[in-house]
């Protein structure tokens, strides 16, 4: 493919200097035309070639030049061997300024999120006269966000600009002639971008006259680093002189190598380092942490381990380990932290404390955590569980322990999952769990082959009272004699939603009098209107067939026991044409979906009829409400946001549907009694009914 450079144009292309050349662009005569060579192009394929020209000196104020361009491809191509495209005319005019855009900053082959970027517009007065009033405007592209523009010297911005618009702007207030003026542009480059390019432009604006710049096109890149931080110590303690390995996971999640990171970790004073692997590598070792610096290919990641020794000395015996490392690297914006992890030292059977008085105290300790896999077990890479309510009551009088205070010994677990009851004396206690079972579920205690640190210490236990029998998660007794219990652990499950939605519709009305029989289908509707003719209101008979509608809205398969209609007091229960309905308070139930399984995104339907023996007297509002009475999952969970047979009007097992009665005298409709029906319902609203004539 060929296309010449247009006659009264320049070819050009960015300097290999720039930024740091004051000229952007460099001409070159000699090109006369470009060519582009391409082996093949394959079936519904295309190519784009951009190139940039400089239109030539035009000093006539009254000159205008056409500007003419086209290309030509020559090939191998089925109907010929030259295809010429359209030709495209630009005019071009006498100008007063020339607009060009280059980066300021050090050019990279990428920008990151996070990083400032600078951008230049060089407006240069070309005329032979001073000029007054030039505005400058920057598109400022999505991908960025504003951050200054303006005469810049050094670091400081002698003259700033503003932000208008979504667009930066300057305003020049006088350009002397043949003179230049620079407005620089600050941008931070957001931290949501993708993978791209961006491209910006900035415009002069002179006596009605735009003129715009050339377009820079910067490439983006996404970078980012992870840090995961686990243990070879799950449990809360460790003892004097015990080893600990911290294994760190780090891995690149960008698309393009990331160089000169480094990985800090300050080791807490109690711990002596024994070992650092790099892989199968040696690491070198600061006083007192790591230090490393190294690069990390596209999604790459790396392991390192650190093997330390808890120390002995008596001073540290309940010392607390907080450890944590820390990633920074020229392209990412502020530090990366791992997750911390905290272990105490406590000697075994660690005896305890003394209270003011002198008399032995001690405490029982724990930690909530998610058992991800199920497996009874805390693995080091499962989360912990904070704000879960834990509880100390006596084994032996069943009721809450109190501390010196008075107070009962009720607390939450921490941001770490952790939890502690200190200032106990001597005796036998247990340790409650106050679970939300929309949540969570228990999982398995004392699992055979785990280690007792590590498992799950939780299980339903039973209770009695007033010889009522119930369950509570509770601990086995734990008996306090000469020291502190630990590792009193509550494996949490995540339970699956269980959400069963009830909606009520009027499906169908029948109306029978002495002139016949007429049907209304409405469908799925909450509210229907229907008009009685007068004369037969006294003898008619209203037939009314609600769709009840079961909607699973969870993750669970559900079931319903018994579906409750709370039916108005003047409509008749016909237990003939409801045979998978009973009556009983005037409540009308149905047992019918109780086999049936309900799977999550599922819906069941039923329906019931009632009747209606309408009187010049009883017309108006039938408001009709029907309720998920009874249902279940086979775990148990409780419904995330409803509770069945409470008779709650907010809650989405509720639904209501509303019948309209009202009557037809001749050639006129009057809804009797609807005003002060629909205004008892509102308990806000007035609906003025007006006589209609047709």
């Amino acid at each position: 493919m060929e296309t010449p450079i247009p006659t009264g144009t320049t070819y050009v292309k960015v300097s290999p200097n720039a930024p740091v050349s004051t000229e952007y662009y460099v001409k070159d005569k000699s090109v006369e035309s470009k060519f582009v060579i391409e082996k093949e192009i394959l079936p519904g394929a295309s190519i784009e070639y951009e190139y940039e020209v400089m239109v030539d000196n035009i000093s006539n104020e009254n000159e205008t030049v056409t500007i003419k361009n086209k290309a030509t491809a020559t090939g191998e191509i089925g109907d010929g061997g030259t295809k010429t495209s359209n030709e495209l005319n630009i005019l071009a005019k006498y100008g007063e300024i020339s607009v060009t855009l280059k980066p300021e900053s050090e050019v990279y082959d990428y920008k990151t999120n996070g990083e400032t970027i600078i951008y230049e517009t060089h407006i240069e007065n070309i005329s032979d006269k001073d000029l007054k009033n030039i505005r400058v405007e920057f598109n400022i592209p999505k991908e960025f966000t504003y951050n200054k523009c303006g005469i810049e010297d050094g670091e400081k911005i002698l003259s700033e600009g503003s932000y208008e618009n979504g667009k930066a702007v300057f305003t020049i207030s006088e350009l002397k002639k043949k003179e230049k003026s620079i407005i620089s542009l600050f941008l931070n480059v957001n931290n949501d971008i993708e993978d791209g390019t961006a491209k910006i432009t900035s415009i002069g604006q002179l006596n009605n006259i735009t003129y715009k710049s050339n377009e820079v096109e910067t490439n983006l890149k996404k970078v980012g680093l992870e840090i995961k931080q686990t243990s070879s110590v799950t449990s809360e303690y460790v003892e004097p002189g015990q080893i600990v390995q911290y294994k760190f996971e780090i891995k690149n999640t960008s698309n393009v190598e990331i160089k000169n990171i480094t990985f800090t970790d300050n080791i807490p004073d109690g711990l002596v380092i024994k070992d650092i692997r790099w892989g199968e590598e040696n690491k070198e070792v600061s006083d007192n942490g790591v230090i490393e610096i190294f690069n990390l290919g596209a999604n790459e990641s790396v392991t390192v381990i650190i093997t330390v020794k808890v120390r002995t000395e008596e001073y540290l015996r309940k010392y607390t380990l907080e450890n944590s490392a820390t990633l920074t690297a020229n392209v990412v914006k502020g530090d990366v932290q791992s997750n911390k992890i905290i272990h105490t030292i406590q000697v075994k059977d660690d005896p305890g404390d003394n209270d003011p008085s002198g008399n032995r105290v001690y405490k029982i300790s724990g930690i909530a955590w998610e058992d991800e896999n199920e497996n009874g077990m805390r693995d080091p890479e499962e989360s912990v569980i904070p704000d879960v309510l834990v509880g100390l009551i006596n084994a032996e009088t069943l009721e809450f322990v109190e501390n010196k205070s008075g107070d009962i010994q009720i607390s939450e677990t921490d941001e770490n999952g952790k939890y502690v009851f200190t200032g106990l004396p001597k005796g036998k206690y247990i340790v409650i769990v106050g679970l939300d079972e929309s949540m969570y579920r228990l999982t398995v205690n004392n699992k055979k082959g785990v280690d007792e640190n590590l498992n799950s210490d939780i299980y339903l236990r039973e209770y009695t009272s007033d010889g009522q029998a119930f369950k509570i998660p509770s601990s086995g007794d734990l008996i306090v004699e000469n020291s502190n219990i630990s590792n009193i652990d509550i494996g949490l499950i995540k339970q699956a939603k269980f959400d069963l939605k009830l909606d009520k519709f009027v499906n169908r009305i029948i109306v029978q009098n002495k002139k016949g029989t007429k049907t209304y289908n409405y469908g799925d509707a909450t509210l229907a209107k229907i008009e009685l003719d007068r004369k037969y209101i006294n003898n008619t008979n209203v037939i009314i067939e609600y769709k009840i509608r079961v909607t699973n809205e969870g993750e669970l398969d559900g079931y319903v026991n018994s579906i409750a209609d709370y039916l108005p007091e003047d409509v008749k229960f016909n237990a003939e044409l409801n045979n998978e309905w009973y009556l009983e308070d005037g409540v009308a139930y149905s047992a019918s979906l109780a086999n049936r399984k309900i799977a999550p995104g599922e819906i069941a339907e039923i329906t019931l009829i009632v009747t209606k023996a309408t009187t010049d007297s009883n017309t108006g509002i039938i408001n009709n409400r029907a309720e998920i009475d009874d249902a279940y999952n086979e775990l148990g969970v409780v419904d995330i946001d409803s509770r069945p047979g409470n008779n709650v009007t907010t809650e989405d097992d509720y639904g209501k549907a509303d019948v309209i009665l009202g009557i037809q005298t001749g050639r006129a409709v009057l809804y009797i009694g609807l005003t002060l029906a629909l205004l008892a319902i509102s308990g806000i609203s007035i609906y003025f009914i007006k006589r209609k004539t047709y």
